[in-house]
């Protein structure tokens, strides 16, 4: 395989870990934005507001890893394909 193939096919993967990570930003930013907006008007969070705002943040972050990890796993390749030949070999006497 040449490197202009190679790079043609990583390019979906690149773009697709690019977009993940500007999902993840955006995501925390409107959650940052949330606590922002809750605290102007009630002067600190509840108590079930923050267990909320917590969940959310892992629940992110626990999607960011899980994709990326799906990502990187399939941006791994081997150098020099190659085909397994497996072979059956039989006694004759069995024949």
């Amino acid at each position: 395989m040449c490197i202009r193939d190679r790079a043609s096919i990583s390019q979906p993967i690149v773009t697709g870990l690019q977009r993940l990570k500007s999902w993840r930003e955006r995501r925390i930013d409107d959650l940052g934005g949330w606590q922002e907006e809750l605290q102007d008007r009630q002067g600190r969070l509840h108590s079930h507001q923050q267990k909320k705002l917590d969940s959310e943040k892992r629940e992110v972050e626990r999607m960011y890893q899980a994709r990326k990890v799906w990502i990187d796993e399939g941006m791994r390749t081997v150098n020099e394909p190659y085909l397994r030949v497996a072979a059956v070999l039989i006694p004759m006497e069995a024949r």
